[in-house]
C-alpha cells in the first residue's frame, strides 16, 4: 500500500479561510489541533469544523474521518493547561466521538489508520 500524505497548515488564521474550498476538496481526513494552553484556539474548533464541511464539499460529512489533536502538553510541566481533557473529550462527543489524541510536544507526528 502506498500513502501520499498533503497536510494543509492554516495556523489558524483566519486569512486563510478563502482558501479552504482549493484545499480542502479530495481531503479523505481532516486532522483539527488546537493548544492546550490557548483557550481561544480551542474556542475556534467549532467554527473550523463547520467551514471544512462547507468547503470541502462533502459527500457525508457525518462520514467523514476528524481527529482532534491538543497539543503542547509539555509546555511548563503542563502547568499552563487552559483546555482541559475532559473538555475535549466532551467536544468530540458532541462532533460524533471523534478520536483525541494529546500531543507531548510539537515535534509529534501520528500517523492514523482510519478504516
Amino acid at each position: 500500500m502506498r500513502l501520499f500524505w498533503q497536510i494543509w497548515d492554516t495556523t489558524g488564521q483566519e486569512r486563510f479561510n478563502s482558501l479552504g474550498a482549493a484545499f480542502y476538496r479530495g481531503a479523505d481526513c481532516c486532522v483539527l489541533v488546537y493548544d492546550v494552553n490557548a483557550h481561544n484556539t480551542f474556542d475556534t474548533l467549532n467554527n473550523w469544523h463547520d467551514e471544512f464541511i462547507k468547503q470541502a464539499d462533502l459527500n457525508d460529512h457525518k462520514a467523514f474521518p476528524f481527529v482532534l489533536l491538543g497539543n503542547k502538553v509539555d509546555v511548563d510541566g503542563g502547568n499552563s493547561r487552559k483546555v482541559t481533557e475532559k473538555k475535549a473529550r466532551e467536544w468530540c462527543a458532541s462532533r460524533g466521538n471523534l478520536p483525541y489524541f494529546c500531543l507531548i510536544d510539537t515535534c509529534v507526528l501520528i500517523f492514523l489508520s482510519l478504516a
